[in-house]
């Protein structure tokens, strides 16, 4: 392949990803074995790394859509057929109601700024739910504008707090940052 066969006109179609498709394939393949399991059959100790499991693999996998949902807003792939935003755009494809849609893409569009990448990577690693990431960046958005310096502070604060604390927990955590960041401020 030459870099010529790399070069495209913008706006040209590009061909589907065969890594993607690989990963697409494998992670099917391993939800349906899990699928298969029944859970009836199972003794307490498995149930309970089910449930774990499953857990983990449902914030992983929201990490994974506020990914790609945040480089679909980036893109402004709904402008293609005349949605208003991302989220109209991502409810109508996927059948999620407006008011789903359009938190996630919010989510995403936040994961996505370099100031919650750890947020984004504590979520797609199973280490916060996705509430809490949620929790996380209302709590610092609200720290106020003059003290950007002390939000990446915050957001690290907080991911360790999420830990030992649900989201709503966290919600109540968060509402105080400053005072645990910036005592001088708060």
């Amino acid at each position: 392949m030459t870099d010529l066969d790399d070069w495209r006109v913008p706006g040209a179609p590009v061909a589907p990803s065969p890594v993607l498709s690989e990963a697409i394939n494998q992670a099917s393949a391993g939800l349906d074995a899990l699928l298969a399991v029944a859970p009836s059959s199972l003794g307490d100790e498995d149930v309970a790394r089910l449930v774990d499991f499953a857990t983990t693999c449902v914030d992983r996998s929201t990490g994974a859509v506020a990914a790609a949902i945040g480089e679909a807003d980036h893109r402004r792939l709904g402008d293609q057929i005349g949605a208003r935003h991302t989220g109209q755009w991502w409810a109508r494809r996927s059948r999620l109601t407006r008011p789903e849609a359009n938190r996630l893409t919010w989510l995403g569009r936040r994961l996505s700024e370099e100031l919650y990448v750890p947020v984004h990577t504590a979520l797609g690693g199973g280490e916060v739910h996705v509430d809490q990431a949620w929790v996380i960046v209302k709590a610092v958005d609200a720290i106020p504008a003059e003290r950007q310096d002390v939000k990446p502070r915050a957001v690290a604060h907080l991911l360790g707090l999420a830990q030992d604390h649900d989201a709503k927990q966290l919600k109540i955590l968060g509402r105080r940052i400053l005072d645990a960041v910036a005592p001088e401020v708060g």
